[in-house]
Protein backbone atom coordinates (compact mmCIF):
# COMPACT_ATOMS: atom_id res chain seq x y z
CA UNK A 1 0.00 0.00 0.00
CA UNK A 2 0.78 3.21 -0.71
CA UNK A 3 0.08 5.72 1.64
CA UNK A 4 0.98 10.14 1.43
CA UNK A 5 0.41 12.10 4.05
CA UNK A 6 -1.14 15.42 3.80
CA UNK A 7 -1.47 17.48 7.01
CA UNK A 8 -2.27 15.15 9.66
CA UNK A 9 -4.19 12.89 7.85
CA UNK A 10 -3.09 9.99 5.69
CA UNK A 11 -4.51 9.07 2.59
CA UNK A 12 -4.11 6.80 -0.47
CA UNK A 13 -4.54 7.37 -4.45
CA UNK A 14 -7.34 6.13 -5.78
CA UNK A 15 -5.32 3.99 -8.39
CA UNK A 16 -3.00 2.51 -5.49
CA UNK A 17 -6.53 1.39 -3.56
CA UNK A 18 -7.44 0.13 -7.44
CA UNK A 19 -5.09 -1.78 -7.71
CA UNK A 20 -5.18 -3.39 -4.10
CA UNK A 21 -8.62 -5.04 -4.60
CA UNK A 22 -8.13 -5.45 -8.43
CA UNK A 23 -10.39 -3.01 -9.75
CA UNK A 24 -10.52 -0.25 -11.54
CA UNK A 25 -10.02 3.17 -10.15
CA UNK A 26 -13.97 3.96 -11.90
CA UNK A 27 -14.99 1.11 -9.48
CA UNK A 28 -13.50 2.86 -7.07
CA UNK A 29 -14.76 6.39 -7.30
CA UNK A 30 -18.54 5.20 -8.46
CA UNK A 31 -18.83 2.77 -5.83
CA UNK A 32 -17.10 3.05 -2.63
CA UNK A 33 -16.49 6.81 -2.95
CA UNK A 34 -19.83 8.06 -4.09
CA UNK A 35 -21.30 5.00 -2.34
CA UNK A 36 -19.85 6.48 0.50
CA UNK A 37 -18.45 2.95 1.52
CA UNK A 38 -15.00 4.66 2.17
CA UNK A 39 -14.13 8.45 3.30
CA UNK A 40 -12.48 10.64 0.52
CA UNK A 41 -11.84 13.96 -0.73
CA UNK A 42 -11.07 15.77 -3.66
CA UNK A 43 -7.24 17.58 -3.87
CA UNK A 44 -7.79 19.24 -7.23
CA UNK A 45 -9.14 17.33 -9.82
CA UNK A 46 -8.05 13.68 -7.98
CA UNK A 47 -9.56 12.04 -5.05
CA UNK A 48 -7.66 10.48 -2.72
CA UNK A 49 -9.10 8.11 0.09
CA UNK A 50 -8.93 8.52 3.99
CA UNK A 51 -6.20 5.48 5.01
CA UNK A 52 -8.10 4.59 8.05
CA UNK A 53 -11.49 4.32 6.01
CA UNK A 54 -9.74 2.23 3.56
CA UNK A 55 -8.04 -0.24 5.75
CA UNK A 56 -11.26 -0.63 7.58
CA UNK A 57 -13.01 -1.11 4.13
CA UNK A 58 -9.87 -3.62 2.92
CA UNK A 59 -10.99 -5.89 6.30
CA UNK A 60 -14.33 -5.86 5.99
CA UNK A 61 -13.46 -7.82 2.44
CA UNK A 62 -11.06 -10.21 4.25
CA UNK A 63 -13.76 -10.94 6.67
CA UNK A 64 -16.87 -11.78 4.27
CA UNK A 65 -14.54 -13.89 2.60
Amino acid sequence: MNADVISTHAFIKVRDAALEIGMSSDFVITNLIYGKKVQAVKMGSRWVINLDSWKAYVASLRSAA
